[in-house]
């Protein structure tokens, strides 16, 4: 079965957690929830802009956030924010692992001496306090995993003119870590980027970008099953991967950008070991058309496609992906799965702060509302602007904002928005200023001088004549 969207939201960034603990979380923005129950929100941080990661049980978890006064952890227990654990000066969490002793964060020193890293390791339950776990000084650490009591962190070499990808791990009831010897081969002095570890319930997988000198990026891929590590075959065209789900079958399913693609691809590796894409819905498959600065004018575009973000899969035919869409004027967060939705789940707004109109340059929005029932060409809006050649240049558009389809008219003159609202206004028309070139689902020309739809017929060309 495609895939069908369960869910819509303008409050931020969604992301799917199936590697943390025992649940099942999604976020968007600063809302919690489990795949299993979307329209029963577990936790609201209003103080927060955005969730990083969850972990945990529903009725006990761990979350990772970004507010701003600055990242902090919480714990969440049936449904009530307990202290929040954040950090003073130039110190500050960077990444958090969930496991049944709490969450491990590993903490940052921003005032540190270069070239190291100087960071530790805190674990967070009741309160606060040093996990204990030793840290090699020489490396930098940029992410961090728990599993069946197993701590593990993954970065690179600090120092210019080193070049390496570094896992050390603490197994269980231990504080002296292991550097471990990760599966190649690798490229000789390759730079490393783009380093992420992801916990899941068959082991821990290690994710990198390496780039060979005048060469090319190519992704790494490692596994620990807790008593090895096992390199993952990957296409080469691979990138970054930004989201690593395996299901309980042994079916891989990555997000990841190519090296020749701007957008990111979901794919799956079936049990030949082949790799195949896994295909999004389009939200609709009407072109669309979008303001151009350089032609001054509305141009057709191809309809806007959902670009994935997380992948959750519990099973082939169960898989969950967060995505994102350009829907006219918004950028829409949707979590995705391969059975109908009930109902759409619309999630609380925190839609961004507009740009003031006194700080807007060349793009005035004159919003009109919903479209009408009975819309007969908008007869009313252009009979009130026929004639009136000081308005001259404006686009009639229908768009969407917010979700919702809406009409108005858009100029690049301020004073030629404002004169387009008096007009309006004389027939009881009532209207907005907005700072926006909104992409338009329909444009709907019509001539300034009579009214009537359809273009203006372009002026007649004289050619000169020969003596």
């Amino acid at each position: 079965m495609p895939f069908a969207v369960h869910t819509r939201s303008r409050n931020g960034v969604t992301r799917l957690y199936d590697q943390l603990g025992d649940g099942l979380f999604v976020s968007a923005g600063n809302v919690v929830a489990t795949q299993q129950q979307l329209t029963n929100l577990l936790v609201r941080f209003d103080d927060a802009h955005e969730v990083l990661t969850v972990g945990g049980r529903p009725d006990d978890f761990f979350a990772f956030v970004r507010a701003p006064a600055g990242r902090s952890v919480r714990r969440v227990r049936r449904g009530k924010v307990g202290p929040i654990a954040k950090l003073q000066g130039p110190e500050g969490y960077r990444a958090i692992a969930v496991d049944e002793r709490g969450a491990f964060a590993l903490v940052e020193n921003r005032s540190a001496p270069q070239p190291y890293d100087k960071v530790r390791i805190d674990l967070v339950d009741e309160a606060v306090r040093p996990s204990g776990l030793a840290v090699a000084p020489q490396y930098c650490w940029t992410g961090i995993a728990a599993r069946d009591g197993e701590v593990l962190i993954a970065g690179t070499a600090c120092r210019e003119g080193e070049s390496s990808l570094v896992l050390q791990r603490f197994p269980k009831g231990e504080k002296v870590g292991k550097l471990d010897e990760l599966p190649g081969p690798f490229p000789e002095k390759p730079r490393v980027t783009d380093v992420h570890l992801h916990a899941q319930k068959s082991g821990i997988f290690l994710t990198a970008t390496l780039t060979p000198t005048g060469g090319l990026p190519r992704p790494y891929v490692a596994k620990w099953s807790g008593k090895e590590w096992k390199a993952v075959n990957v296409p080469e065209q691979f990138a970054e991967i930004l989201s690593f789900s395996e299901a309980k079958d042994g079916t891989l399913f990555v997000v990841e950008t190519q090296i020749a693609a701007r957008a990111s691809q979901v794919w799956r590796r079936e049990a030949s070991g082949t790799w195949r894409p896994v295909p999004l819905p389009r939200l609709r498959n009407l072109e669309q058309f979008v303001y151009s600065k350089l032609t001054g004018r509305y141009s057709e575009t191809m309809p806007p496609q959902f670009v994935p973000l997380t992948v959750s899969a519990v099973s082939l035919e169960d898989v969950w992906v967060s995505a994102s869409i350009e829907d006219g004027d918004d950028l829409i967060f949707s979590v995705l799965h391969k059975s109908a939705a009930p109902s759409l789940v619309e999630w609380p707004d925190q839609p961004p702060q507009g740009v003031p109109i006194e700080e807007c340059k060349g793009t005035f929005f004159v919003g009109l509302g919903p479209l009408p029932t009975d819309q007969n060409g908008y007869a009313e809006v252009r009979q009130a602007l026929k004639g009136h050649y000081e308005v001259d240049g404006l686009s009639l558009i229908e768009t969407i904002s917010g979700g919702r389809h809406i009409h108005g008219i858009f100029h690049t003159s301020q004073s030629s928005a404002a004169r387009v609202m008096e007009l309006l206004a004389k027939v009881e028309i009532k209207s907005q200023l907005r700072c926006s070139a909104p992409a338009a689902t329909r444009v709907i020309p019509f001539k300034i001088s009579t009214g009537e739809l359809g273009a203006e017929p372009a002026p007649e060309r004289h050619e000169p004549q020969e003596e």
